[in-house]
């Protein structure tokens, strides 16, 4: 929608509360250094496209469908993570990674958003793989994201109360000084673990978990085997002399 004013009706209706917001944006962007060297223009055109949002623990700033996939997002508080999707099948051999793209989603963890659960589908079930969610990343204040890098199978969560800076990519791409965008970019994607490097964490995990359920159980099972006897157990030496100097 395309809304039309006067000159003096936007200065008496909207003047004061656009200028609020632009302050706000203007000084989210001195969080930021890329931003130092952007002119008064640039800055300005970015204070009137951008805007900033907030968000409760557990929503979902970016995924599928959901959230401004055509605007870079800056942390200006709080926490979020990046989650990878990774589908699993069981096999008896154990468990490996399917790489398969299937759309349906499903999340049966009820600590996750509920938006974010759809049921397995048929398929899947069929031929036993079930969804793995894994933490990529933290994105803290200081942070962005959504600069190009692939977010194919991953959402981003917010763990705290988030608030984020949205600037639209076709505007960064206007103003890429010394292409730092492109570069911030590669920064990003070169520290992302990849699906396999992820499925080899969950496999350490496993492997961790097993060993210490095992250690534990070895203490606690009072039937565990002990070849220790009166003869190799440590104790008092006694001397073979039958006297003593004085």
């Amino acid at each position: 929608e395309l809304l039309i004013l006067k000159k003096d009706d936007f200065d008496r209706v909207l003047k004061a509360s656009m200028k609020k917001q632009w302050d706000e944006i203007s000084s989210a962007l001195k969080q930021f250094p890329y931003f130092d060297n952007w002119t008064d223009v640039a800055t300005r055109e970015c204070c009137m496209l951008s805007d900033t949002m907030a968000y409760s623990p557990q929503d979902i700033i970016l995924g599928k469908g959901v959230g401004k996939l055509t605007s870079a997002h800056f942390v200006l508080k709080g926490t979020c993570s990046m989650v990878q999707r990774l589908r699993i099948q069981d096999t008896l051999d154990g468990p490996r990674l399917h790489h398969k793209d299937v759309p349906d989603i499903y999340l049966g963890d009820p600590d996750l958003p509920r938006r974010m659960r759809r049921k397995p589908s048929r398929r899947d079930s069929d031929i036993g793989i079930r969804p793995l969610f894994m933490q990529v990343c933290l994105f803290t204040k200081g942070g962005c994201f959504n600069l190009g890098e692939s977010l194919a199978e991953r959402t981003i969560l917010a763990d705290t109360d988030v608030t984020v800076l949205r600037i639209p990519l076709y505007l960064l791409r206007q103003h890429n000084i010394a292409n730092i965008w492109h570069r911030i970019r590669q920064f990003l994607e070169s520290r992302l673990s990849s699906e396999q490097e992820l499925f080899q964490r969950y496999l350490e995990s496993r492997r961790w978990e097993k060993y210490k359920k095992d250690v534990f159980s070895s203490y606690r099972n009072p039937n565990t085997l002990n070849d220790t006897t009166i003869h190799t157990s440590p104790g008092p030496r006694l001397s073979s002399s039958r006297g003593c100097r004085g």
